[in-house]
């Protein structure tokens, strides 16, 4: 004998004497569903809110017909004719059919067969759908459920219901959404059942499943920064006049042009052009070479022959400072430049319509380095003996001498941020949003494992800093300083992994007897990044319930 659902099983019992003629079965004016108490006794017993007692406050609607049915839209996915009837001998189908079927009958319920209707169901206002019945045994009762397996999400929706109606015998299945999320596009979640802007609705003997939420997709890495330049590195120094001069109190050199106040520019820092903007800074000009002032000797301890910069500034590194011997202070090697900002990872959320991924936010392109400082120019006069210096000491016969300063080498072209990663979708049982009067009794509302979060790109790394010019042939200034290395790329922010919740609702919570939440395992994150640039840790949220 086979064991009818609690709430067919009393009603057979209640009603045997009502309608077995074929009449139509009046509604039992709040007559609560009884549930199956496990006792094997066949005894009922009615469950409140959240077990505590009293009546599960069912709305009314049409209570399971007694016995064998005779009246309603009858459905069976394997015995099913297109186009049918709808009755007994003739059932359609499919569900949605009988349901619009079943609009037309009203207050007629859906009388499912218990097996697999792979459809989604859209409830209509008023009709009210029972799932445990045997197509093979003349549709008597039977401890089994029909079952909905969707191909697609919500398995069940139900949207702006007044009417009373149950939805009672039944077993949702929503689909997994399988694979990675296109880029740029949300990743999809799944939903077992929606329930939007409607009341009266009571849910009764069902379990609902949202099957897994689609992963979030991956953040593209860029390729890497190009250096286009052929003159990044600084030109080297370049020795200049050697000229006989003759010593005493004032040193007289034998130049041609009788030179008077002069300073031979220093050579030229290098310079970048870079396939990604902005360039990297150039390098500073050498130390220019110093001749005379009428001819006569003076000091060469002056800003015109150090390497440029003379202080370091935002592009360029501190050039050597001139100390009179032939190279004596190279330019100042510039740093390397920080990396770029650093995106954010998302942060999921929900609105009326849904669930929301949250999508992470893409790094800066790393800044260009800075330019190598300038290396110092020089000149001197080597003498036999005395110091030229002082004039007050004797200066024999000797050769000047001086040279440029060489260039440094341009800053390193900035590194590449990619794309940040999309948030995975949800897995959501049973989501109710601007809806009253919603009640559920014996029943077990599950979730699955949200989508993976994506995973935000790293960047590339800066371009390396050109040298700085070398000592030129013979007797020269001094080199240039390397130029600064790029900054890497900035780290783009990971997505948000996607949530697992057995019950959402925005408003009025659903009342509930005798039901079980069950979570499922959030979607995959990410751990968090330490070092020169750092995300937090990407983790997932599961639990039985969310008000939002």
């Amino acid at each position: 004998m086979k064991l009818a659902r609690g709430g067919a099983l009393t009603a057979l019992t209640l009603l045997i004497a009502i309608g077995c003629g074929g009449s139509e079965v009046a509604a039992v004016p709040g007559a609560p569903t009884p549930v199956d108490d496990g006792d094997g006794g066949g005894v009922v017993d009615s469950v409140g809110p959240d077990g505590g007692g009293g009546d599960a406050g069912l709305p009314e609607a049409p209570p399971p017909p007694p016995g064998k049915p005779t009246k309603g839209v009858f459905v069976s996915a394997s015995k099913g004719i297109e186009g049918a009837d709808g009755t007994k001998d003739r059932p359609v189908k499919t569900l949605a059919a009988a349901i619009a079927l079943a609009e037309t009958k009203k207050p007629l319920p859906v009388i499912a067969c218990a097996e697999t209707f792979t459809e989604a169901v859209t409830l209509k206002d008023g009709v009210t759908m029972y799932g445990y019945f045997d197509c093979n045994d003349d549709w008597a009762p039977t401890d089994k459920r029909a079952k909905i397996v969707s191909p697609t999400s919500p398995a069940v929706l139900a949207e702006n219901l007044v009417t009373p109606l149950r939805l009672e015998g039944f077993d949702i299945q929503a689909p997994d959404i399988s694979g990675t999320a296109p880029a740029g596009t949300a990743a999809a979640s799944s939903y077992g059942m929606i329930v939007k802007s409607s009341k009266n609705l009571a849910l009764a003997q069902v379990s609902i499943r949202a099957g897994r939420g689609q992963d979030g997709s991956d953040g593209a890495e860029p390729a890497p920064n190009v250096e286009r330049s052929p003159s990044a590195v600084g030109k080297p120094s370049t020795a200049h006049l050697q000229k006989s001069c003759s010593g005493g109190l004032v040193v007289i050199c034998n130049f041609d042009d009788g030179a008077r106040l002069s300073v031979i520019d220093g050579e030229v820092g290098g310079t970048s052009d870079c396939l990604v903007k902005p360039n990297g800074a150039p390098g500073g000009r050498g130390g220019g070479a110093r001749i005379t002032d009428n001819n006569n000797y003076r000091t060469t301890n002056t800003a015109a022959v150090h390497g440029l910069p003379a202080a370091a500034n935002a592009t360029q590194a501190q050039g050597g400072a001139f100390q009179g011997t032939i190279g004596s202070l190279g330019g100042q090697d510039a740093p390397a430049a920080a990396p770029g900002t650093t995106g954010q990872n998302g942060t999921a959320s929900f609105t009326e319509a849904g669930f929301v991924p949250g999508n992470g936010t893409a790094g800066t392109n790393g800044p260009p380095g800075k330019g190598g400082g300038g290396g110092a120019g020089s000149s001197r006069y080597p003498y036999l003996g005395g110091n030229p210096a002082q004039p007050t000491e004797i200066v024999l016969a000797g050769t000047w001498r001086n040279a440029t300063g060489a260039g440094g080498g341009a800053g390193g072209c900035g590194g590449i941020a990619g794309t940040p990663g999309s948030g995975g979708g949800a897995s959501i049982g049973l989501f109710v949003v601007g809806s009253t009067d919603i009640t559920l009794a014996k029943a077990r509302i599950e979730a699955s494992m949200g989508g993976r979060a994506g995973k935000g790109a790293t960047g590339t790394a800066g371009l390396q800093g050109a040298p700085g010019g070398g000592r030129g042939a013979g007797e020269s200034g001094a080199p240039g300083g390397r130029g600064g290395d790029g900054g890497a790329g900035g780290l783009s922010g990971h997505g948000s992994a996607g949530s697992s919740i057995a019950l959402v609702f925005k408003g009025t919570r659903p009342t509930t007897a005798d039901v079980q939440l069950v979570a499922g395992q959030p979607g995959d994150g990410h751990p968090a990044v330490t070092g020169a640039q750092t995300l937090p840790a990407v983790v997932g949220e599961a639990k039985q319930e969310h008000s939002f």
